[in-house]
């Protein structure tokens, strides 16, 4: 009697399209650095691009960590060929920079957000104490032409407001203004690239 080893369809989300593919052994899952991974097996005769690529299954999205790895078909009994490492994306929104001077504005989707701000008393008065943190994921955004930096302003979700730059008061009005809407905004602190493969995420921290 012959075993049969099935796989499952999962869901790869291309540059413009999304393609199901069959037959993809999913192996046992693994936490690492206390996140959800899996290793995933992909059929001979794929020909898909899986770096930096997102894909769906059992119902939840994940991002393919480094490059697969690929094995010489005619050398391998099974039906598999390569693997590829995924990791559980964790998501709670959009946020919003404007840049420092400039206030040239910049959204990202889907990223961690995270404001682990609290309120300390001292002797001067009432004052923020710990970090917003930020992990801006690669495979969520295509313009890679701006880098958070130090300085630069962040606002959780997609905000739409907009400096008026036509002279250095009607900025300083604005600013004022931002403030009084937007009284949850920090403050870029560090700003790290983390590669995953091909493209970087940004790691952020903000006070």
């Amino acid at each position: 009697m012959v075993t049969m080893i099935k796989g499952i369809d999962i869901t790869l989300y291309t540059d413009s399209d999304t393609k199901t593919v069959s037959n993809v052994l999913v192996g046992e899952p693994a936490t690492s650095e206390g996140t959800l991974s899996y290793t995933l097996a992909i059929p001979k005769g794929d020909s898909h691009i899986w770096t930096d690529k997102k894909v769906s299954f059992f119902n939840k999205t994940f991002r393919t960590i480094g490059y697969p790895v690929e094995g010489i078909e005619e050398n391998l009994p099974l039906l598999w060929n390569k693997q590829i490492k995924v990791e559980l994306l964790i998501t709670n929104g959009n946020c919003t920079f404007f840049e420092k001077d400039t206030f040239t504005k910049h959204v990202f989707s889907d990223v961690l957000y995270q404001d682990l701000r609290g309120e300390a008393f001292t002797k001067s008065g009432e004052q923020k104490k710990g970090d917003v943190n930020i992990h801006i994921y690669a495979v969520n955004h295509d313009d890679f032409s701006y880098t958070p930096k130090s300085g630069d302003i962040v606002v959780f979700g997609e905000c739409d407001f907009i400096f008026d730059t036509s002279s250095q008061q009607t900025a300083s009005v604005s600013m004022k203004s931002f403030r009084e809407l937007y009284p949850g905004y920090a403050v870029v602190s560090t700003s790290e690239h983390k590669i995953c493969g091909t493209l970087p995420d940004y790691i952020i921290t903000a006070r």
